[in-house]
């Protein structure tokens, strides 16, 4: 019969042990990390974590879980001070084109590339490249059948708003586009399922060309001097 181990002698109490092992650690840390290493029940570890990450609530240092476990964070109220004074505020800022994208990949993963050129209308693989390289974007590779991921922003807004996902198509094996648990850290939350509902407000790819099409047969109608008119302003018409 095996002996149950012993809980680690602290040299203090529970939470400023966990309060030194967290500081020390370059990573976030889980909560069944924590409680392996010092032979306690995961519950304990998360009692305590929650208890000490309310003493942070009003300071410049707060406690935060992610999807990757708990670290310690600059207090968002102090974002930009903390930003200016690394002198990161121009190279850390994801540009429009970048956060378009990733709201795309986000609502819509898995989604392939053409997906996120055709809803933005322009070619956004040097922009996934950049969102890659931040690790915020993975690329992974598709099978004869991919559907969108259960339960996953992309799958649950689309199917509310009636549509399917874009990356519910049986026959893509082209690579798809996923966001990375650092997305999920960078955004503050768990999981997908947090995000706000703003996917049913993005087109779905198949209505993306459709549109398209409809809108240049629509122009080429109309008469030329109406479309200068648009172009001119109300104040000359």
């Amino acid at each position: 019969m095996s002996q149950k181990s012993e809980p680690t002698a602290l040299p203090a109490s529970l939470s400023v042990s966990l309060e030194a092992l967290l500081i020390s650690s370059d990573e976030p840390v889980k909560v069944a990390d924590l409680a392996a290493f010092l032979n306690l029940p995961d519950e304990l570890i998360e009692e305590a974590m929650t208890k000490l990450a309310q003493t942070y609530e009003h300071r410049g240092l707060n406690l935060r879980e992610s999807v990757r476990g708990w670290a310690f964070v600059s207090a968002p109220a102090c974002d930009p001070l903390v930003t200016n004074f690394l002198g990161q505020q121009n190279t850390s800022r994801l540009s429009k084109a970048a956060v378009e994208t990733l709201a795309i990949v986000a609502y819509k993963q898995p989604v392939t590339r053409s997906d996120v050129s055709n809803i933005r209308g322009v070619n956004s693989d040097s922009v996934v490249r950049s969102l890659i390289v931040r690790g915020l974007v993975a690329e992974e590779k598709a099978s004869a059948k991919s559907p969108s991921k259960p339960g996953s922003a992309g799958d649950t807004r689309a199917e509310a708003a009636g549509a399917k996902p874009a990356s519910s198509e049986a026959t893509s094996t082209a690579k798809q586009l996923v966001t990375t648990d650092l997305f999920l850290e960078k955004m503050g939350i768990a999981s997908l399922d947090e995000l706000e509902p703003l996917a049913p407000l993005l087109p779905q790819v198949s209505q993306v060309a459709q549109i398209s099409e409809e809108e240049s047969k629509r122009l080429a109608a109309r008469p030329r001097q109406a479309q200068l008119l648009d172009e001119i302003g109300e104040e000359n018409v």
